[in-house]
């Protein structure tokens, strides 16, 4: 294998080995599985100890098809290369194996590394033109900005394909925009006081409440939960920690909201945006887990970041401090395009169910009070609609009407 990590070395690539990469110190668990993720491409190298033998190698092979199993179908990740005559096992028939004991060998292994490579530098490349490029090949602005949110900022997220960790297949996100943070207690507090008709200039109450009575309708359940007495929305729709100071502060979070108060606030900003702005018909809602995990991982980070572990400078996680901060609190933890806070913090509440099959939402992103795990792009949550607990939030998307 070493005489492999020099050639290809000498070719131009950048070979990771265990044996030359790996520092002394260093836990040689979380570097294959950071190494693993990091490469384009994984070769397995066999041969008739190799196959037979359990412990580390066989771990090696783990981590690698476990990451090879997220790739699209038609993408080289995983080669498996045999340094003499034997057995290629099960778990790795389904590549096409390269015989580095003949003498096409090398020169074959060269030709699916230079078109991995390619197709790389043409994902970096096409990345570098970043999401203001996107944004003028559509049209589109690369952010946008909502008055009556206190000019939240919008940022467009270009679309693409990937596949979907809930299903397995691949999938396709359009563009869309989303909150560069979470929605703030400052955010929701204009929609509450908006219902207790303290903002009236902004529209008339009667026509947004017979709006969202109609929206209603549309949910199971949410008729019940928000009854038609107006009146007494602001309460049933109020943050649960209002008054308590773990939470409550302007910058941070707005959590203690159910999933029916994040819908209805959702459609307040559809209803303002439309009948007080010149922006037309804009439909603001929660995101659906697809468009999150698009949004969050790029279809390839493992969290929103990179694939780098968490640590106290990129999320709010673990219990470490024993309530929300203040969103954008942790910029370290940024995504590639410019939103803060996909980790930690808050869980988020998303449009759909968790399964077809029951009441209870989907949560993305991980809280405060959960452990790193739960950070992870693909990490997924639940909750009852009627929850208001103090690990839950939610932030909002902007897209044309559907």
């Amino acid at each position: 294998m070493r005489e492999l990590y020099k050639r290809l070395s000498d070719d131009g690539f950048d070979p990771w080995l265990d044996e030359e990469s790996l520092l002394p110190g260093k836990k040689w668990e979380a570097e294959l599985r950071r190494a693993v993720r990091h490469s384009d491409i994984v070769v397995v190298c066999l041969s008739q100890r190799s196959i037979t033998k359990s412990g580390y190698i066989q771990k090696e092979i783990r981590f690698a098809l476990d990451v090879a199993d997220e790739q699209p179908d038609d993408t080289i990740f995983l080669i498996p290369a045999k340094l003499e005559e034997c057995e290629v096992p099960d778990r790795l028939a389904s590549w096409q194996w390269v015989n580095l004991f003949e003498e096409r060998g090398y020169k074959l292994l060269l030709k699916a590394l230079r078109s991995r490579d390619a197709v790389r530098k043409s994902v970096h490349e096409e990345l570098r033109e970043t999401v203001a490029h996107e944004a003028r090949k559509s049209e589109l602005p690369a952010r946008l900005v909502n008055p009556i949110e206190y000019n939240a900022e919008y940022i467009l997220i270009p679309g693409g394909k990937y596949k979907y960790s809930v299903t397995r297949k691949q999938t396709e996100v359009p563009p869309l925009y989303v909150s560069k943070y979470p929605v703030t207690n400052k955010q929701y507090r204009r929609f509450v006081q908006y219902l207790r008709g303290r903002e009236p200039e902004i529209f008339p109450a009667d026509t947004f409440a017979e709006s969202l009575i109609a929206k209603s309708k549309t949910i199971e359940g949410m008729p019940d939960y928000i009854g038609t007495n107006t009146g007494e929305w602001h309460e049933k729709l109020n943050s649960k920690y209002e008054d308590d100071k773990r939470f409550n502060g302007d910058d941070q979070p707005v959590v203690g909201v159910t999933w029916y108060a994040a819908v209805s606030y959702c459609h307040w900003l559809t209803e303002v945006t439309e009948r007080t702005t010149s922006a037309g018909r804009t439909l603001f809602r929660l995101p659906n887990e697809e468009e999150w995990e698009w949004v969050a991982g790029g279809g390839k980070r493992t969290y929103p970041w990179g694939d780098e572990e968490p640590d106290d400078k990129r999320a709010n996680f673990g219990e470490k401090l024993g309530q929300t901060t203040p969103v954008g609190a942790y910029p370290t933890g940024v995504t590639p395009e410019g939103l803060m806070d996909m980790a930690g913090n808050v869980w988020k509440w998303m449009e759909n169910r968790y399964r077809p099959d029951q009441e209870w939402r989907a949560l993305r992103g991980g809280s405060w009070l959960y452990t790193s795990k739960n950070l992870r792009c693909i990490s997924r949550g639940d909750g009852n609609p009627f929850n208001r607990n103090s690990v839950i939030g939610f932030r909002v998307v902007r897209l044309a009407a559907e």
